[in-house]
């Protein structure tokens, strides 16, 4: 296996984009859990937030909406997306 040392910038890369990514999908679960407790739909209830990740064209979509086993959920959504490269939109 052929390795090349790193001169961190590398890492640092990687840690810029992982901490935006992570930023992003809170923010989007924050906005729904308001969107929610705003509705009425309480963790207390029985509701959940279902995540969801789907392949696009474009890149990868995390798609975040309230689910309940037994009502059936409005027509409610957050998403974060990712591009090709790993940035979020």
């Amino acid at each position: 296996m052929n390795h090349q040392p790193s001169d961190g910038l590398d890492n640092k890369i990687d840690e810029m984009l992982s901490s935006d990514i992570t930023s992003k999908i809170a923010r989007a679960r924050r906005y729904l859990e308001v969107r929610m407790a705003e509705m009425g739909l309480r963790p207390d209830d029985g509701w959940k937030i279902q995540e969801e990740l789907r392949d696009t064209d474009t890149g990868t979509r995390w798609v975040f909406r309230p689910v309940h086993l037994r009502c059936d959920p409005p027509d409610l959504q957050s998403s974060v997306i990712l591009d090709r490269q790993g940035r979020a939109k």
